[in-house]
C-alpha cells in the first residue's frame, strides 16, 4: 500500500474531496478543498482574506467521542470542547485521537475551519471506534497545498502498520499550507505517539517524523510546526531530545511560558506533560506558550489532556 498523500496543486478543481471555494487575496479561486462543502445551488462563496503577522496554534488531546463514562463521554463535554475552540481562537491546530463525529461537529460548529486527515486504519471518513490525527486550519488565513500520512512504523507506508513492541497503529499527519496574501507557506506536522511499549516505539517515532520533514523540507526554507501528545516530557536524552535538537521546544523557547501539567486523567493531581510543540526558530519568534486548564460550560475537563497554545511571530 502506498502513503496518502494529496497534492492539491496537480489535482483538477473538485476532483479532491468534497469540493470547496477558497479566495487568495480577494480573488476568487474554484480549486478544490478538503472538507469545505460548497453551497446548495452550487453557487461559490467567498471567503475573506485575513492578514497575520502572527500565528496562533493548538495542540489538543481531544480523546475519543466514542468512550462512555461520566467523564469520558463526548456529549458531556462536546459543547465545552467547542467553547474552548471558539474562545482561544486558534488559526490552525492539530488533534489527537479524534474520531469522525467529533471532526464534524468542530467543522459545523462554525465556517472558519476546514481540516484533513485519516484514521489509523486508513478509514477517511465515518470511523467511530478508532481515532485520527487530524489538522484544522481556518480558511480565511490559509490555502491547502498537500497534504499526507504516514504510519509511525517500520514501513511508514503501509496503510495501519505497526511494530517497534506495540499493539496498534500511530500515524503522523503533515499539512503543507499556503498564508494567502503573503504567499509563504508552513508545514505542520501532527502525531499521536505510543502510550505503552517502552521507550522504542517514541524514540523511533521520533526519529522517522524528522526524517520526514527533512525530505519534505530538505532545504529548510519553509517553517516547520510540529505538535502532539508525545505521552512523554522533554528531557536531555531520549525520546523527544533529537526533535528539540532540530527544533525549537516552544515551552522553552518562548518568552513567555508555562511548564505545568497537560495530562490531568480527569483529576485535580498530577504533574505530567504529555503535549508538546515545536517549532522553526529562524522563521518564527516564540511569543508565548500556555496551557489552558479552564473549565467550559461548567465542565472541568473537557478531556484528559489540556489544549496547549503556542503564539509565533512570523519573521
Amino acid at each position: 500500500m502506498t502513503q496518502i498523500i494529496h497534492n492539491l496543486s496537480l489535482l483538477a478543481a473538485g476532483a479532491v474531496l468534497a469540493a470547496g471555494v477558497f479566495v487568495s487575496c480577494g480573488k476568487e479561486d474554484k480549486g478544490g478543498g478538503s472538507e469545505s462543502g460548497t453551497p446548495s445551488g452550487g453557487e461559490t462563496q467567498e471567503i475573506p482574506v485575513t492578514e497575520v503577522s502572527t500565528l496562533k496554534v493548538m495542540s489538543f488531546n481531544i480523546l475519543r467521542g466514542d468512550l462512555e463514562g461520566p467523564d469520558h463521554d463526548w456529549t458531556v463535554r462536546r459543547e465545552a470542547c467547542l467553547a474552548m475552540i471558539e474562545a482561544q481562537g486558534p488559526h490552525i491546530f492539530g488533534l489527537q485521537e479524534c474520531c469522525w463525529t467529533q471532526r464534524r461537529h468542530i467543522l459545523a460548529s462554525n465556517g472558519l475551519f476546514d481540516a484533513v486527515g485519516v484514521a489509523i486504519n486508513g478509514q477517511t471518513s465515518g470511523y467511530t471506534n478508532v481515532s485520527s490525527n487530524p489538522i484544522f486550519w481556518r480558511k480565511d488565513i490559509f490555502e491547502l497545498q498537500e497534504w499526507g500520512t504516514f504510519w509511525l512504523s517500520d514501513t511508514p507506508e503501509a496503510i495501519g502498520s505497526y511494530t517497534w513492541n506495540y499493539p496498534k497503529p500511530r500515524t503522523c499527519t503533515w499539512a503543507r499550507l499556503k498564508i494567502r496574501c503573503s504567499g509563504r507557506q508552513i508545514y505542520y506536522f501532527n502525531a499521536h505517539l505510543e502510550a505503552h511499549g517502552g521507550l522504542e516505539p517514541k524514540e523511533k517515532g521520533i526519529l522517522l517524523i524528522i526524517e520526514r520533514i527533512k525530505e519534505k523540507n530538505p532545504s529548510g526554507q519553509i517553517p516547520v510546526i510540529f505538535g502532539g501528545d508525545m505521552n512523554n516530557a522533554l528531557t536531555s536524552g531520549a525520546p523527544l531530545g533529537p526533535m528539540a535538537q532540530y527544533l525549537s521546544h516552544a515551552p522553552g523557547k518562548c518568552r513567555t511560558t508555562d511548564t505545568g501539567r497537560t495530562f490531568n486523567g480527569f483529576r485535580a493531581t498530577g504533574n505530567s506533560v504529555l503535549d508538546h510543540l515545536f517549532y522553526s526558530e529562524d522563521h518564527f519568534t516564540g511569543l508565548r506558550f500556555y496551557v489552558d486548564r479552564k473549565a467550559y460550560e461548567g465542565v472541568t475537563y473537557i478531556s484528559d489532556h489540556y489544549p496547549v497554545f503556542c503564539e509565533l511571530e512570523i519573521i
